[in-house]
């Protein structure tokens, strides 16, 4: 998702904006030529000013917010959580490594993001919710959608989130 974006490039000659690659090792990890993908594009708009919005979640979320940090204004980032940060923080940490869909890296990345990289006046979470479930990542979707100019999605896995977000 993109802020700012009142005067975007040229898409067409570098925004790409989906990718077919997936990996097989976790529904969580993205494959390399999303990666780059994610990458490619994300460095393109920072390096034209404009901001990110970012729903925290594994894979393309925490790749576009690390490329955003290294080529961005981390002020121009806007990061919302589904529920406050220790609740998310926790539910990674605990309940999805035990059901083997992410690893212990994955789950220290976004702790590091979280509670270090990112500027903690830049996270915003939906204090409403408790539970990390579907209707909380709704909630957080139609929040990043709410904040954004632009929607940008690149489709990972099967999962309702991005077709949610996009709708």
């Amino acid at each position: 998702l993109v802020t700012g974006a009142w005067n975007l490039p040229d898409s067409d000659s570098w925004l790409k904006t989906q990718s077919r690659t997936r990996s097989k090792k976790s529904v969580r990890k993205i494959g390399r030529r999303m990666k780059k993908d994610v990458q490619y594009t994300v460095r393109k708009l920072a390096e034209a000013g404009l901001g990110l919005v970012t729903g925290l979640g594994l894979g393309i979320d925490t790749e576009a917010a690390k490329t955003f940090l290294r080529y961005g204004d981390p002020n121009k980032m806007i990061a919302i959580s589904p529920v406050p940060l220790d609740i998310y923080s926790d539910h990674y940490a605990d309940s999805w490594e035990k059901r083997g869909i992410i690893s212990r890296l994955q789950v220290e990345e976004l702790q590091r993001l979280l509670y270090r990289d990112i500027p903690q006046n830049r996270i915003f979470d939906s204090s409403k919710f408790r539970n990390v479930n579907q209707t909380s990542y709704y909630a957080r979707n139609i929040r990043e959608v709410g904040v954004a100019d632009v929607v940008l999605g690149f489709h990972l896995d099967d999962s309702g989130g991005t077709g949610h977000t996009l709708q």
